[in-house]
């Protein structure tokens, strides 16, 4: 038996280098999608979920689809980026262009939720990675913050989020306020190479906690007063954002019609097993 002769390696090419500026910009702007890629050198900040940072992320996504307008497809893997690139960053600035990303408020996958959960992705070996997590921590105010303002922003166009994501929301943020949860708990847990970490640390840590905590808070008031009264009472979002959304999560258009119709009769077959 002779071995296989390896693969041929394949030169980058421009649509290549157009893909990797796409993502260095991504990172820069939204600091826990690289965490959550494990691409490090961001882990010590939180995106700006400003309306000025939704502007600038749909800014540096158009300005990518120009750059891959103008590019020179060498071969078939160039094809299948091209077209996979188009397809997601279109969608995302359609949703951009619709309001979508200020606006979005909800039970398990916003800002709010984010801001908390990516400290679950991050390292906690050593001291260095528990400096990394208090620098973050003490950028949760900001973020949360410019969250705030986006809603806001959002609500006076008349985009408010549903009431019942509202209050979920708002339950969920005084959840994490309070003394003991989750930012006191995780800092608690510093024991970086296995021992307690030094004063200094300790002391960011401790500060940072309280800063999340007190951020949940004012980010949980703000619902409550400023959000809530301006709410939809109605749950359903409408056909038309419903259409851009479903593109989003399955990267293809469908007909909703015959896909609700669908999901009527398998609802009714699995009652009907059920009873």
């Amino acid at each position: 038996m002779t071995a296989e002769s390896p693969a041929p390696s394949r030169r980058p090419t421009a649509v290549d280098a157009i893909a990797e500026e796409f993502v260095r910009d991504l990172v820069a702007l939204d600091p826990a999608a690289a965490t959550s890629m494990g691409l490090p050198g961001h882990d010590d900040r939180l995106p700006d979920y400003s309306p000025e940072g939704w502007q600038a992320r749909a800014e540096s996504t158009r300005a990518t689809l120009a750059r891959l307008e103008r590019a020179q497809r060498e071969d078939d893997v160039d094809d299948v980026t091209i077209a996979a690139m188009r397809e997601r960053l279109g969608i995302e600035v359609e949703l951009a262009d619709a309001g979508e990303w200020q606006r979005a408020l909800n039970v398990l996958a916003s800002p709010m939720q984010g801001i908390r959960d990516v400290f679950d992705l991050m390292d906690t070996h050593s001291a260095q990675d528990w400096e990394v997590i208090a620098a973050r921590l003490a950028a949760v105010p900001s973020a949360l913050a410019g969250f705030g303002a986006s809603l806001r922003e959002a609500a006076g166009r008349g985009q408010a989020p549903a009431i019942r994501q509202v209050r979920a929301c708002i339950r969920q943020a005084e959840e994490l306020a309070v003394p003991g949860s989750f930012f006191d708990t995780f800092t608690a847990g510093a024991r970086p190479g296995g021992a307690s970490p030094q004063p200094g640390l300790a002391a960011r840590l401790e500060e940072g906690a309280a800063d999340a905590r007190r951020a949940y808070g004012e980010f949980a008031r703000m619902l409550k007063d400023e959000l809530a009264p301006r709410a939809a009472e109605r749950d359903a979002v409408g056909r038309e954002r419903y259409e851009l959304w479903s593109r989003y999560f399955l990267g293809a258009a469908v007909d909703l019609g015959e896909t609700y119709e669908w999901g009527q009769h398998e609802l009714a077959e699995i009652i009907a097993e059920q009873e």
